[in-house]
């Protein structure tokens, strides 16, 4: 049996990939109550506690962990960013279990900014002691299916083999090998993924900061909030997003998601509401309220994972969790995964 544990587990984004590897979750912590509800109510073993005070001995046998220690503080999305004490004891912690429980595999994922660290740095050092073959690189969500282009930070390691790194499933300029066919598929795009669930979502307006930024007409031109650059584009195409998680109070581009290219995918989901989405389908636009369920979406959670009511805290959980299709290629790859 292939047993799973998961460090910061939130919703369990890690846990629902590694049922896909053909992986057993068996046990996961995370020290917010509300989340930790959450993934109890979807059939997940969570024990609520700050990871620091884990006995590890406690931990049911497993041959491959998992750790996405807390990421606001080094994320991009955080505007005065750097390492802390905190970070450096959370990683004391992963540093505790992988002594304690040694796993014959082990990942770990992170926001980009986690690279040199030096809560990373103390990590490695322990993979290094006890042995380990790892391996690291910034990978795209998108390259692996999922319809959202999340670049997160993987490390892959391995007591047992030679840890990898997993091979890309889509491209977003996929190659020819022949005359009668491509060698992976397109990247998903986030349109397809939110298609059924449009005519369900409220109509809406933006905000008068919304409008102010844009350069002309609402039926003819929209904003695609480009990460923090706040780029203005003129429409394009027939259908586009825009997704805001700021709020009016703004001064400089709020973090979001959009995309102008239909077929393109969603750039970051954030742990916050979206507070407006707006929806071209030729010939008119609509202006409506993405739901929680449509961030999931773009999360690669299934219709069936049970999300709050409370949208704030859907968000939270949504937008914290590593993508499960995503997850999966990387449990997936050989070494990160018992044989």
């Amino acid at each position: 049996m292939n047993r799973f544990v998961s460090l910061f587990s939130g919703f369990g984004g890690a846990a629902l990939g590694a049922r896909l590897a053909g992986l057993t979750p068996v046990w996961g912590v995370d020290r917010e109550p509300r989340v930790v509800g959450v993934a109890r109510r979807n059939g997940f073993d969570v024990t609520c506690s700050d990871i620091r005070e884990v006995n590890f001995a406690d931990v049911p046998p497993h041959e491959v962990g998992q750790a996405s220690p807390e990421c606001t503080r080094v994320s991009d999305a955080n505007a005065n960013k750097g390492e802390t004490k905190e970070d450096t004891m959370q990683a004391d912690a992963v540093v505790r279990y992988l002594h304690a429980c040694e796993p014959a595999h082990f990942v770990l994922e992170n926001v980009r900014g986690y690279e040199g660290t030096e809560s990373l740095r103390r990590i490695r050092a322990a993979l290094d002691e006890l042995g380990y073959d790892h391996t690291s690189a910034v990978l795209c969500a998108a390259d692996y299916g999922t319809p959202q282009t999340r670049r997160r930070l993987i490390l892959t390691a391995s007591r047992i083999g030679r840890a990898k790194l997993p091979t890309p499933t889509h491209a977003e300029h996929p190659e020819p090998v022949d005359l009668f066919g491509f060698e992976a598929p397109s990247w998903n795009g986030w349109y397809d993924a939110i298609a059924d669930l449009l005519p369900g979502l409220s109509d809406c307006d933006l905000a008068p900061w919304q409008r102010k930024r844009l350069p002309g007409p609402w039926d003819s031109m929209l904003v695609s909030q480009n990460g923090y650059e706040g780029a203005v584009h003129t429409l394009g195409v027939d259908r586009a997003l825009l997704i805001q998680t700021g709020n009016s109070s703004d001064t400089q581009a709020a973090p979001g998601v959009g995309c102008l290219d239909a077929d393109a995918p969603a750039n970051t989901v954030y742990a916050k509401p979206p507070a407006v989405g707006a929806v071209k389908t030729a010939p008119h636009v609509r202006t409506v309220r993405l739901s929680s369920r449509c961030l999931a979406r773009f999360q690669d959670f299934p219709d069936d994972y049970w999300l709050p009511e409370a949208v704030g805290l859907a968000c939270l959980g949504i937008g914290n969790a590593w993508p499960p299709r995503f997850a999966a290629a990387v449990l997936s790859a050989p070494g990160s995964s018992a044989p």
